[in-house]
């Protein structure tokens, strides 16, 4: 079978248009003038790696994958980008929009110029988490890895497997997991966003699956982030174009706990706001509220510590 992973949003809006208005949101604008201020460089992911994952974008059975974003593109030019799948791919419109928010030339994150991309049904199989055999799974070398995508394998068993692969993989590389929840308002998808190591993201104007883990632990409150932005898989995006910098300025403090996964996750949840999200709410049996991202209360945090 070809694919099962489905695409959070195949996005029409470029990173180009997007980028005044969000940028404004989640408090960047803020933060570069708060540095410029303080005579402080700005971080631009310079120095970190990235793996994308991505869906079959065009989903037509047996036609080729189309996974891989458009390397022709000027917003790429000086990135090195690798087809880790290794599959012959056509261009996805949707990964070269996912790309171009985490690590394009104009993303909050221009610094990054190592990225790997894997094909989602590949990566949850062989190519990465390898299920069913005696293996653990491949290691992960690149420091963030990005998934605008949900799925299920179709039993929970299975999903459940897949969630605790990538969990024990998180854990024993260290690297920061940004994961999306499903677009529009219903049942979330076990893939990825139950996992307990990931950072599951969400839109701020709610339109977006919500609620709690069903498996694996039920429960537990998604997503964990928001980001005003249309679509799931642009807020991943940028919740990992953020996740670059903080990196980056945790290598540059010498600080190899503030680059841990758990670390950059926890921090990201500390600087958020609940400005304009007057309708979440927090509860015993829900304790986890639902926040904004806010990089510049985020990075306050970290360049006075």
């Amino acid at each position: 079978m070809k694919r099962f992973a489905s695409i959070l949003g195949v996005i029409l809006l470029g990173s180009q248009l997007l980028r005044a208005g969000y940028l404004d949101d989640i408090g960047f604008t803020a933060l570069e003038l708060e540095l410029a201020a303080l005579s402080i460089s700005m971080p631009t992911g310079t120095g970190v790696s990235v793996s994308q994952i991505e869906a079959d974008g065009d989903g037509v059975p047996g036609s080729p994958f189309a996974y891989m974003p458009d390397t022709t593109l000027p917003q790429f030019a000086a990135d090195s980008i690798t087809n880790v799948t290794g599959s012959f791919s056509t261009v996805s419109p949707h990964a070269s929009t996912v790309g171009g928010l985490i690590y394009g030339s104009n993303s909050i994150a221009s610094g990054v110029n190592t990225v790997g991309v894997y094909e989602a049904n590949s990566w949850l199989g062989t190519g990465f988490l390898r299920p069913g055999i005696l293996q653990a799974p491949l290691v992960e070398s690149r420091d963030i890895q990005n998934h605008s995508w949900v799925g299920t394998l179709g039993t929970a068993t299975a999903d459940v497997i897949r969630l605790n692969r990538l969990d024990y993989a998180i854990e024993r590389d260290d690297f920061v997991a940004v994961v999306g929840v499903n677009n529009g308002i219903g049942q979330e998808r076990n893939l990825l966003a139950s996992a307990y190591n990931v950072i599951s993201v969400g839109v701020s104007s709610g339109n977006h699956s919500f609620g709690n883990t069903t498996v694996n632990g039920v429960g537990r409150a998604l997503p964990h982030l928001v980001v005003p932005v249309g679509t799931t898989s642009d807020a991943t995006a940028v919740v990992s174009s953020a996740s670059t910098l903080l990196i980056e300025t945790a290598r540059a403090m010498s600080s190899a706990n503030a680059e841990k996964s758990e670390t950059i996750k926890a921090v990201l949840l500390a600087g958020t706001t609940r400005t304009g999200l007057s309708g979440w709410s927090n509860s015993s049996s829900v304790p986890l509220m639902i926040f904004m991202v806010r990089v510049s209360s985020t990075f306050r945090a970290v360049i006075t510590s």
